[in-house]
């Protein structure tokens, strides 16, 4: 990676700024497994977003409203509720290993007859956040699930396919951006009245914050680094890289705008 003089002057002042300005906070991010809680990833299991703790919660019984904790394990008063997801499917991928076998071998299922799998995440600090839905049918390459969120930046999304090794935008999970108003994401997989199985292994929910790279809802040295550690043009399969944060969203190239970010955003 080569910065130029504008980049150079830029990481080094937040550099000295590193030394002045510290805040701690709690994030809202939130990292959720559809999934047995016998056998949960680990909190330093990213998956495809940021690592941090699980909540594992099988099928969410409808009308119950789930606590949730954050990326640091912390309760937030953020809830979960399902409504279409009925049961749980688990099948054992041999392609799957670890913390992917745990997270992508089973999945809440549902039969969209003719509701589809709704789940309600409330009480989040009002903002945009990117929402990524993990809809990979384990062991089934040919069945596919379609995602989407409500109100999102983008539309639904068809999920499935054979284990490619890793997380895969497009294979393993869909990604969408959304800003609530009033605290409440939406999210789905299927279609009503589609009368077919869909369904959904995760999902991970991260706040964006401008300047914050790593999700924790503080903007430090860690975010600096990561704008430097990933500066130049975002691999066109992401639609957002890692130190992409300005403005809000990405624009897919890491440069001296995402330095100014971490800068103007310190703390």
């Amino acid at each position: 990676m080569r910065l130029n003089n504008s980049g150079v002057f830029a990481a080094s002042l937040a550099l000295s700024l590193a030394t002045s300005f510290a805040a701690p906070a709690i994030g809202q991010s939130y990292n959720i497994d559809f999934g047995d809680p016998r056998d949960q990833p680990a909190s330093s299991y990213p998956a495809g977003g940021l690592a941090g703790a699980w909540n594992v919660l099988g099928v969410p019984t409808p009308g119950t409203h789930y606590p949730l904790v954050n990326l640091q394990g912390v309760a937030t008063g953020v809830t979960l509720n399902n409504y279409g997801g009925t049961q749980l499917l688990s099948v054992d991928d041999a392609a799957t290993v670890g913390d992917h076998d745990a997270l992508m071998d089973d999945m809440l299922i549902g039969f969209n007859n003719p509701v589809d799998v709704c789940i309600w995440v409330r009480h989040l600090q009002p903002g945009p956040y990117e929402v990524r839905i993990y809809a990979l049918t384990p062991n089934n390459a040919g069945l596919l699930s379609q995602t989407r969120v409500d109100f999102a930046d983008q539309g639904p999304v068809w999920i499935g396919g054979a284990w490619p090794g890793s997380h895969q935008l497009g294979v393993t999970f869909s990604r969408h951006t959304v800003t609530t108003n009033d605290g409440v994401i939406a999210f789905h997989s299927g279609v009503w009245n589609g009368n077919f199985q869909s369904g959904m292994n995760a999902v991970q929910i991260r706040r964006i914050h401008s300047g914050d790279v790593n999700g924790d809802a503080v903007v430090n040295v860690q975010d600096l680094l990561g704008v430097i550690g990933a500066w130049g043009a975002c691999p066109t399969d992401v639609p957002l890289c890692a130190g992409d944060v300005a403005p809000a969203g990405g624009d897919g190239t890491v440069n001296v705008q995402d330095l100014l970010a971490v800068i103007g955003n310190w703390g």
